[in-house]
Formats: structure tokens, sequence, C-alpha cells
């Protein structure tokens, strides 16, 4: 990949640097552009190593955490796309990796070591106080991330702890998220083994796909199984006619299957990574449950038809 200095001037951690282009140079030629093939893994979790900040530079990764350490069940918490950078707590402390990233696609990363950074430090208070402000500046918008997501996600578990009814829970999950993302057009629908087709269980505002849409929107997501925003992943690959200009997608997944999917939408404005973010966390929050629902009712209907059938 080819990348100038002006390129790396542009990315907003590094603007303190626009002014002394030849610090920034000097800094490029302690640094390493790495290329990660799709699927690879860049940090493992658990592992220690000597640190490194880590800036995408194209593709996007995804940051995942072990949630079961027998099976290896992880979360995706977050996926970063270029411009944005991780790994930055490994240049304060000495710490195991606290997740692991993984390229979602062809990724190429800037890495800069944290030998680097110290030798910036020691040598530059000026630069290097600017860069850490970015850090930390980041660091706080996360948090502010993760605190919104946590109180959507514990909104989430009350609403499928207290539902029992499968559209209830549905319509309930659904409203929440829609409510947090100030989107007013939502749809979540199931596939249905009796009918052999796809239903919509809850909606808002009374958006809806097409079968032929549903069935599309689930191919797309057998492949990106974290989700998929429109027109950001490039929709004109997917042969999807799109009912809204922006369009947000991620699954209901069990065991490795995709059965349904979370769908939001909204004419004004594009899907941000944050509020991807934070569909993805809620579709898997909620995929066990709803199939859960999903199960226990199907049984019930067809001990209900095997009963009249008997009569």
């Amino acid at each position: 990949m080819q990348i100038t200095l002006k390129d790396i001037a542009a990315i907003p951690l590094f603007s303190p640097f626009l002014q002394f282009p030849w610090k920034l140079k000097s800094l490029m030629q302690k640094a390493r552009i790495l290329k990660f093939d799709p699927d690879s893994i860049i940090i493992r979790e658990g592992d220690k190593d000597e640190g490194a900040l880590f800036v995408v530079l194209s593709g996007f990764v995804i940051i995942a955490k072990t949630i079961d350490f027998e099976t290896g069940r992880a979360k995706a918490l977050a996926r970063l796309r270029a411009g944005e950078f991780f790994g930055e707590m490994s240049l304060f402390d000495d710490s195991v990796r606290s997740a692991s990233v993984l390229a979602g696609e062809e990724t190429y990363l800037l890495e800069v070591s944290k030998h680097a950074f110290d030798e910036l430090v020691t040598s530059d208070v000026e630069v290097s106080s600017a860069l850490l402000c970015g850090v930390i500046q980041a660091i706080s918008n996360r948090l502010r991330r993760t605190n919104m997501e946590l109180v959507v996600l514990y909104d989430t578990g009350k609403i499928i702890s207290r539902n029992q009814r499968l559209a209830d829970m549905c319509q309930g999950i659904l409203q929440r998220l829609s409510s947090s993302l100030m989107t007013p057009s939502g749809l979540l629908f199931i596939f249905n083994e009796l009918s052999d087709s796809y239903d919509s269980v809850a909606k808002t505002s009374d958006f809806d796909l097409s079968q032929e849409q549903k069935v599309q929107s689930v191919a797309i997501l057998e492949s990106h199984k974290l989700g998929f925003r429109f027109p950001e992943d490039n929709h004109l690959e997917t042969g999807l006619v799109l009912p809204k200009p922006y369009m947000m997608l991620t699954p209901l997944v069990r065991k490795g299957m995709v059965y349904g999917a979370i769908i939001l939408a909204r004419d004004d404005r594009a899907f941000t990574d944050a509020e991807f973010n934070l569909a993805a966390g809620v579709s898997q929050q909620a995929s066990f449950a709803v199939e859960n629902a999903r199960n226990r009712e199907e049984e019930a209907a067809k001990a209900a038809y095997n009963k009249r059938r008997q009569r």
C-alpha cells in the first residue's frame, strides 16, 4: 500500500504533526505498515507483547471479547474503520491484551511501537502532549458510547426477562433500540419453519420488507455475520433494492446460522460506527432469547395442530 506523510497527517490522531512534517517523518521511520488478510488475528486476548498503537489505514477490524473460555465463544464489541486506532492502552501499561482484534477484510495498519512512542514523549513535549490529548479524547468518547450501550443492553435484558410472548419481546427490543438511535423505521423478522418463510414479528412506523428482500438480507448477513450498512458497505454489490436511503442490518444468529435480522432505516443520515456497534450488541444479546421464544411458540402450535388432527 502506498501512503504518504500527507496521508498520515490527514488522520485526526496525527493532526498535531501538521505544522511539523519533519517530526512526523522521524516517527514514521520507526513505524511499520502491516497487511492482514480477512479473518487474520492481529491481537489475541490474553497475550503479552511489547505494546504498540495500531491505526487503521484501510479495511476494518473487529474488536472481540471472550465470554466463554471453555467454548471460545466471543462477543464482537466494535468495528473500527480507516482513521480509527486501537491498542492505545498498551502504551501506558504492561498488562496483557484485554481483547482480540481481527481483520474484517483485507486491512492495512500503521503500527507505532511503545518504544517509538516513548521516544517521542521524552524528546518532544509539545507534539507528544497534543498526541496524548487526542488519545485521551478518543478513550473518553469510547467510554461514553460504552455507557450508552450498557444502558441499552441492560434495558434489553429487562425486556427479555419480563416478556414470554415472542411478539411482545421482539416489539420491546426493537422499540428500545429504535428509540436510542432516534430511528423511526425498524423491523425484526425471523424464519418460520411451518410456513417456510420469514415473518415480520415486530415493526415501527409500519416499515417492512418483501419476502424477497428478507431472503436477500439474510443472504447478505450470512457473509457478513457482524452486520451490514447501506450505503457504506457498498450495497451495489448485494443486488438489494433499498426502500430507504440508509439502512442497517444486524443478524439474529444461533449455532452459526442466521435465522432472522433486525433492520433499522432512515432517510436523513447514515448510521455511524457507534450506532452500528450498538445495534450489533443488541442483536447478539437478543439472538438466543428470540430463538427460544420462537421455538416455544412453534412447539405449542405443532402440539395444538396434532391435537386437532387426532379428534
